[in-house]
């Protein structure tokens, strides 16, 4: 159930053939060598200006802002590597101190970049330590904006298999400054971003156990592992509750979000998604925290509205619900069960939600969200199953009984 979360904006795929000019950028490379060459002269040196040249200064933030937008695009990323780029916004990043639109924009500009794999792949050394160094130092801003950005650029470098192994991002000071962003952070994208960090660094962590042929750490020694932090007092484990019952109240009351705070119910998938690699790689070190997730998840299928979304939910009540009868619980008589019996039988329309969710599995789909989906259907009320009784038993039918059984699915039912 890990797996990497793609940066944003997502890349091309990594074997496109790159131009070795700018000839397809979106920009003309005039346009990117005036915007570095005042970044440097007004910005970084600070010159004194003749009045044309306070002009074009004045008009500089304008055109940083478009820069941003053109980074998108790949190939406009690319000719700012290859113009230099990344050290003039390193520096332009430095001279403000981490603080302000300044430092935001230049921070954005680089994520952009890193966002496209097949660029920040063939970076120099000086250009990726640049980058890695600029993140970090941005991460601890006192501006929260700049550390939303920081964040993108951390979750890009953490899931580009060329650049994830020599990431310092999964650090204690680093995992702590995601939880303290995913705690009290307002902004949503960056509750989001700092979900997809501890969940990408869990991953590596998952494939640092298995054996996988992964050096996270340069110096050779052993890598740093956060499962003591994250499971501390159930430290994770209760953030995560109290944060998504915060989204699914936003995304439920339709609270109006200010522009650029981001999605409430993308974030909510980034927590459940988050929930679901912490469960699969360490678990809940109590019932009190499995409890607290389940109620989350519940709480996510009543109010959250996006397929994905709810399959996340699905997928994080089941892995609870396997981890109680792998400990040897009787679903019906601990508080898991408590808790799904009483949400299913009093959620209105829950049957008919979770039959179309059911119809639109395909394959790929993990049994683990089909059977929570069945754990739950059993308590519905029987007319509204039976109103959908051919998706669920479609669904039945595609997994194991016994699996079924074991996640508290009645022999009747079945």
């Amino acid at each position: 159930p890990i797996r990497p979360i793609p940066p944003t904006p997502y890349p091309t795929p990594p074997t496109l053939q790159w131009p070795s000019t700018m000839a397809e950028a979106q920009v003309e490379d005039a346009f990117l060598l005036k915007v570095l060459r005042d970044l440097v002269n007004f910005r970084i040196l600070q010159a004194e200006a003749s009045d044309a040249a306070a002009a074009s200064d004045e008009d500089l933030d304008t055109r940083l802002e478009a820069l941003w937008d053109l980074c998108v695009d790949a190939n406009t990323a690319e000719a700012l590597v290859a113009l230099k780029g990344i050290p003039i916004l390193a520096q332009a990043c430095e001279k403000v101190s981490y603080e302000g639109r300044q430092a935001e924009v230049c921070q954005g500009i680089v994520a952009n970049v890193c966002s496209h794999w097949a660029v920040a792949e063939p970076m120099s050394p000086e250009n990726a330590e640049l980058v890695t160094s600029t993140a970090l130092r941005a991460l601890f801003s006192q501006d929260g904006l700049v550390v939303l950005q920081a964040l993108r650029a951390v979750c890009a470098l953490m899931c580009n298999p060329a650049t994830q192994a020599q990431t310092p991002f999964w650090t204690e000071d680093a995992v702590e400054r995601y939880l303290f962003v995913l705690q009290n952070s307002l902004r949503w994208d960056a509750v989001r971003h700092a979900c997809d960090a501890l969940s990408q660094g869990l991953v590596l962590e998952a494939r640092q156990a298995e054996g996988e042929d992964m050096e996270l750490s340069d110096e050779g020694s052993k890598p740093y592992s956060a499962l003591k932090l994250l499971t501390s007092a159930g430290r994770l484990s209760t953030v995560l509750a109290q944060r998504t019952e915060e989204l699914i109240t936003v995304v439920q009351e339709e609270v109006e979000i200010a522009e650029g705070d981001g999605d409430p119910e993308t974030a909510l998938l980034s927590a459940l998604c988050l929930a679901e690699s912490f469960l699969a790689v360490a678990g809940c070190s109590s019932r009190q925290e499995a409890v607290a997730l389940c109620c989350a998840a519940l709480r996510a299928l009543e109010g959250a509205g996006k397929p994905e979304v709810l399959t996340a939910a699905l997928e994080v009540l089941g892995s609870l619900l396997e981890a109680n009868a792998n400990n040897g619980a009787a679903p019906e008589e601990e508080g898991l069960g408590a808790q799904v019996k009483a949400f299913s039988s009093s959620a209105p329309g829950i049957a008919e939600k979770l039959a179309l969710l059911l119809a639109d599995f395909h394959e790929d789909s993990t049994a683990t969200a089909a059977l929570a989906a069945l754990a739950l259907l059993q308590h519905a009320p029987r007319g509204e199953v039976m109103q959908q009784l051919e998706a669920i038993a479609s669904a039945a039918r595609a997994v194991d009984a016994q699996d079924a059984m074991a996640v508290g699915v009645s022999a009747e039912f079945w």
